[in-house]
């Protein structure tokens, strides 16, 4: 289930899941589809395999008529787009930091709930 009514099929299969993973997670793209997004066209092709040279078109009418207009345009409002919490789609303000020193992309607030339904999961001592 997504959570935006997007449709990926025009797309390029293998730019799919990057194209969902963005949209519906706030998950950072590759270099390609990060130029695109940002509308920068010299970066699109400098990044592009054939296979998207060739589909530049499908990109801009993908963008204009199926992704969501506050996630694409400029460099802000992807940036915007990638601070939101992949989960409650907040601006969180700042993100958790998990201990490998990533950044969790969730806000403190659902990354705290993770951790308790994570903990409600498992089962206690008179459960093993």
């Amino acid at each position: 289930m997504t959570r935006y009514d997007v449709d990926y099929s025009s797309l390029p299969e293998h730019m799919r899941q990057g194209a969902s993973d963005y949209i519906e997670h706030s998950q950072r793209p590759g270099s390609f589809l990060l130029a695109v997004l940002q509308n920068d066209l010299v970066e699109s092709f400098a990044h592009a395999d054939s296979i998207n040279i060739e589909a530049m078109h499908t990109w801009t009418m993908w963008l204009n008529n199926e992704a969501p207009g506050e996630c694409w345009g400029s460099k802000a409002k992807v940036d915007a787009w990638l601070d939101l919490c992949a989960i409650c789609r907040r601006r969180p303000g700042e993100m958790t930091i998990v201990l490998d020193g990533r950044v969790s992309g969730l806000c403190g607030t659902c990354y705290e709930r993770g951790k308790d339904d994570e903990e409600a999961a498992r089962p206690t001592e008179d459960e093993e």
